[in-house]
């Protein structure tokens, strides 16, 4: 059995759920970190440091333009792109000059138990300290609940965490949680192995059996169609 680590995360939250497509923000935030990690593997971030801010702002509004065939007058973020190009820049900026790039976003396969979960990411790697080798997992926000409690671990942190642990013989690396528009950085420093080997395994299995039963929650809010409320128009 193959499956993608989206799909896996969308299935844990809810086996019914018809998740919405990447937003807007998601879309410009992996592309503008995809751009500016390539021009900085290739050594082509130089020179005046608001000269490649100001490089990073225009990727940004190219990649808005692009992306959605706007004009410049429509803009339908809660927050004026424009905004959102200089706060990104800035975040993006200092996230290069704290890590370098061992290697750029590759896809992956996590073979465990005869199943598959495929994906991609970014390996970097601290410039400073004791220069250990990060996991990168983009995030468009930090999340709310991250100010209340510590996280739950999810299927990406998980897959990507596993794979480089065991494929790539970084027996210290950490994951780095990087939102690009609002927000803090987290990390998770350490895992135990064989309970990350055990939680996917078992999400896995549970994938395989192709479960029908709804699960809310605040994804609910990304479902499309909410397929779970037919069960409300049953007629005798």
């Amino acid at each position: 059995m193959v499956i993608q680590e989206q799909t896996l995360q969308h299935l844990t939250q809810c086996p019914l759920i018809d998740p919405a497509p990447p937003s807007k923000e998601e879309l410009c935030a992996n592309a503008l970190t995809t751009w500016v990690l390539r021009q900085a593997f290739e050594d082509k971030l130089k020179g005046d440091p608001q000269k490649i801010l100001h490089d990073i702002r225009g990727e940004l509004l190219n990649l808005y333009y692009k992306l959605f065939e706007t004009s410049q007058a429509e803009f339908d973020w809660e927050i004026p792109i424009g905004t959102l190009a200089r706060t990104a820049a800035f975040r993006i900026f200092n996230l290069i000059l704290d890590f370098e790039v061992i290697h750029l976003e590759q896809p992956y396969n996590l073979i465990l138990s005869g199943y598959t979960i495929q994906g991609k990411y970014a390996l970097l790697r601290k410039r400073k300290g004791e220069c250990l080798p990060y996991v990168l997992v983009l995030h468009t926000t930090e999340p709310a609940l991250r100010k209340e409690q510590v996280l739950p671990p999810d299927v990406i942190t998980l897959a990507r965490y596993i794979h480089v642990y065991v494929n790539s013989g970084y027996k210290s690396a950490q994951v780095l949680h990087y939102p690009v528009f609002r927000g803090n950085m987290w990390y998770n420093k350490t895992m135990n192995i064989s309970l990350a080997i055990e939680y996917l395994i078992s999400m896995l299995k549970t994938a395989q059996i192709k479960p029908e039963f709804p699960s809310a929650g605040s994804h609910c809010a990304k479902c499309i169609d909410k397929p779970c409320l037919e069960v409300f128009k049953w007629i005798e």
